[in-house]
């Protein structure tokens, strides 16, 4: 359902009950997900030590010369536009039902927007792109499956057998 909601030639199929339960399975993932940032952040913040300067002034002190030095040069100073980011799963959410409709094709929207949404785009990559492989009865009729499998590398002798076996019928 997660992979469904996540895709944009699908989310347009999906009944609003189905919407719901995955928009909320979302949430509750990017939850989870926060959780152990923090608490891995947390441990770490305990270990380090305090420094006198605050990152954040640094740099931008470091940018505010870096201006001045391509002023002084004769550079024009260039403007970026920034990238609206959604602080929250929500905003996420909100900003992905509205953009959807757009877009057709799944690679081509989380192409563009992987920037724009990071929490929604690392569930994507989670639920959306798996190794085709993965599955045991996909992997016994793929020579890259035959090769990884672990139990297929060891050499009991039934397993031996069946391995010769498969192979040779796959010739």
């Amino acid at each position: 359902m997660i992979s469904s909601f996540l895709d944009p030639s699908t989310y347009r199929f999906l009944p609003c009950d189905d919407k719901i339960e995955a928009e909320t399975i979302i949430i509750n993932e990017a939850k989870a997900h926060y959780a152990q940032v923090n608490a891995n952040s947390s441990s770490s913040n305990q270990s380090s030590t305090v420094t006198p300067i605050n990152k954040n002034e640094r740099q931008d002190n470091q940018s505010i010369f870096l201006q001045n030095l391509f002023i002084a040069c004769g550079f024009e100073p260039q403007t970026t536009t920034s990238i609206f980011k959604p602080s929250t799963i929500k905003e996420e959410l909100a900003q992905y039902v509205t953009t959807i409709s757009s877009y057709q094709s799944f690679s081509q929207y989380w192409y563009e927007k992987k920037d724009c949404l990071p929490i929604l785009s690392s569930i994507v990559r989670k639920y959306n792109i798996m190794c085709s492989t993965s599955i045991d009865c996909e992997s016994s009729f793929s020579i890259a499956g035959f090769v990884q499998r672990k139990n297929r590398s060891s050499l009991s002798p039934s397993t031996l057998r069946y391995s010769m076996l498969l192979r040779e019928q796959n010739k």
